[in-house]
This record gives structure tokens, sequence and C-alpha cells, in this order.
């Protein structure tokens, strides 16, 4: 999916410790979002039959992982 990536970048890039906080909620998002695209591509882009989404859980485990390891 490399285009997502281009047009949602990581809001990343800042040495650790450095990145505004502010952003933090951002780049969970952007996480979210491509682990749905992710989703719907591996279906073959079927999303009028069957919703597509990232189960709770799921978007908890990226969300941490966001937090304590940005991409």
């Amino acid at each position: 999916m490399p285009q997502g990536t281009r047009v949602l970048p990581p809001c990343g890039g800042h040495p650790p410790g450095t990145r505004s906080t502010r952003l933090v909620a951002a780049e969970i998002m952007r996480a979210v979002y491509f682990e749905t695209l992710e989703r719907i591509e591996q279906r073959g882009y079927d999303v009028l039959h069957r919703a597509m989404r990232v189960r709770r859980p799921r978007q908890a485990f990226i969300a941490l992982r966001q937090w304590l390891w940005p991409s």
C-alpha cells in the first residue's frame, strides 16, 4: 500500500522524546486507518458485502505501538 503511505505520511521524524505530544493522536489515527486499508486490500476491495473494521483490542495494540515506537 505505498500510495496510502505517501498520502498519509507518519508525523514522526523527530528525535525520540522531542516529538510533539499533539501529533501522537494523529499518528495513532494514521496507523489504524492504514491497518483498515490493508484489510480492505487483502479482501480484494470488497467493501459492499462485508464491513471492514479493526477491532478495539487491535486498535489498542496499534495505539500502544505508535505511542512507544512511532513509525
